[in-house]
């Protein structure tokens, strides 16, 4: 399925040790089964080998931990109206209130993938549940809204770590072939959680609104004990020693192109779902004449679209990469996008007709965008394997900066302009930023992961023995090796 070149491969345009690494000998069968796509080539000493009987076990922990993060957003987003009410809040500060949330979400999963890779994945998860629990209980005693805000900002930063660690935990238990499903059935229990989490929310806040972070809390706490005692520590200490802690790392990955541009993409995709659900809460309530418990049930189609569109996303994203390379895995980006935009446009201009309307448009806008999760976050860790929790770092922040410009920039101008034009305008944005992913996908179409070209070429010159972990050869940055490491890769520089 891949051809090997007859002449010394071309300069890359920055340093990559990962395509010059020296030969290692891989066992034919292992080869073969990958060539079938089966498999990746596995050495005697694979690190993913001793986690595959219980890798779909330690999936089902992390999505029940990633759960946490929708549910603290979907159950207070029926409740806004009431707490607007009681603290007297303008659109302004409800605004800031949600937008400071997604601002220090995006900040802190900058800290949170560095300190995985280097440190622990498991640990790494403790600490964050430990503060999650604490801190939201404290949220249901704010006293007003700039205190709300405050509290619900600093569960912002053990909130963001879910979903970068767990990204960590599949990279070191799944193969290459497998992670688009496992990033998608992730996803499922934090959808679900987006279906029934409205409903819940609003049946919590008609009784009273600080039942909302309470129950939240009590989730936390349940979670803190599932990982402290179900969860192994995955992180291969091996590798991990071979790196420093560098927080600066998520942005130095967040602006190659190959990771920026889909990156943004999902960031859109993402963005204009979330912004789709803010404004049924904020609107329903006034457009309908509808309680809390009435917009719970409106977002509960979304909820069930953003389910379905994951799996599906995740699935079709596999499906391409083992068919057409590395741009397969992102051909999925290029027609979901335009779909999920041409739904906001007519979620936006159907808003103020009919309940069922733009309740039923709701369910194909999560369903689409949605779509673009899997794919970008698969394919960005195939561009960099060994920091998949960083990568995901870099791309959670630029989604989380892109959530707060269109929570607090859109939300006011829809107020004043309406919800038709501005919408409209935000689904243009969307469909503009598939043309740089189109161009990637071009440029990758039929091509192997980086990870497993650099394998099939060792494999098929000369294979000679080296006692050191592949892994060591695939990371992107300089300066960071051992002192044997950096000896052979030396040693090997004549063969460029």
């Amino acid at each position: 399925p891949f051809s090997i070149p007859s002449r010394p491969l071309p300069s890359p345009p920055f340093p990559c040790p990962l395509l010059y690494s020296p030969p290692r000998h891989f066992p034919a069968s292992s080869v073969a089964a990958y060539a079938g796509g089966a498999m990746e080539p596995q050495e005697e000493d694979d690190p993913h080998a001793q986690w595959q009987e219980v890798r779909w076990r330690l999936l089902a922990i992390q999505s029940l931990v990633c759960m946490l993060g929708p549910l603290t957003g979907t159950l207070i987003t029926p409740a806004l109206s009431p707490i607007q009410q009681e603290f007297e809040a303008s659109d302004f500060e409800i605004s800031i209130f949600i937008g400071a949330y997604s601002l220090v979400f995006g900040l802190f999963t900058l800290l949170w993938g560095p300190i995985s890779d280097r440190y622990s994945r498991k640990w790494s998860l403790v600490a964050a549940l430990g503060g999650y629990f604490v801190v939201a209980y404290v949220m249901a005693w704010a006293q007003s809204i700039y205190s709300l805000t405050v509290v619900r900002s600093s569960l912002a930063i053990f909130a963001s770590s879910f979903f970068i660690v767990t990204v960590g935990v599949i990279s070191d238990t799944f193969y290459r072939n497998e992670r688009g499903v496992a990033i998608g059935l992730r996803g499922l229990p934090p959808m679900i959680a987006t279906m029934f989490g409205p409903p819940l929310g609003g049946f919590l806040a008609y009784v009273n609104w600080r039942l909302c972070p309470a129950l939240s809390s009590s989730v936390g706490l349940v979670c803190f004990l599932i990982v402290l005692y179900g969860l192994p520590e995955t992180l291969d200490k091996k590798v991990a020693r071979t790196r420093r802690l560098d927080i600066v790392a998520p942005l130095r990955l967040i602006v190659m192109p190959s990771i920026f541009f889909p990156a943004l993409l999902q960031a859109m995709s993402l963005g204009t779902m979330v912004l789709c659900n803010i404004i049924v809460s904020l609107s329903f309530t006034s457009v309908y004449d509808t309680n809390t418990l009435v917009i719970g049930l409106c977002l509960i189609p979304g909820g069930i679209g953003n389910a379905i569109g994951g799996v599906i996303g995740g699935k079709l994203a596999d499906k391409g990469s083992h068919a057409y390379g590395r741009g397969g895995r992102l051909a999925v980006t290029l027609v979901a996008p335009v779909l999920g935009a041409a739904f906001t446009v007519l979620f936006g201009w159907t808003l103020e007709t009919q309940l069922w309307v733009p309740t039923v448009v709701l369910f194909f806008v999560g369903f689409t965008d949605s779509m673009v999760n899997p794919a970008v976050i698969s394919f960005c860790i195939e561009e960099r394997p060994t920091n998949a929790a960083a990568v995901n770092s870099g791309v959670a922040a630029l989604t989380f900066a892109a959530l707060f410009l269109s929570q607090v920039v859109a939300i006011p101008l829809a107020g004043s302009l309406g919800y038709g034009p501005v919408l409209s305008g935000v689904a243009l944005l969307q469909v503009l930023a598939i043309a740089p992913v189109a161009v990637r996908v071009y440029q990758t179409w039929g091509q192997l992961s980086p990870l497993a070209a650099a394998k099939s070429v060792q494999h098929a010159a000369a294979p000679t023995e080296i006692p050191s972990s592949v892994e060591a050869y695939a990371d992107p940055f300089e300066g960071q090796h051992s002192a044997k490491q950096r000896l052979v890769n030396a040693d090997a520089e004549p063969t460029k």
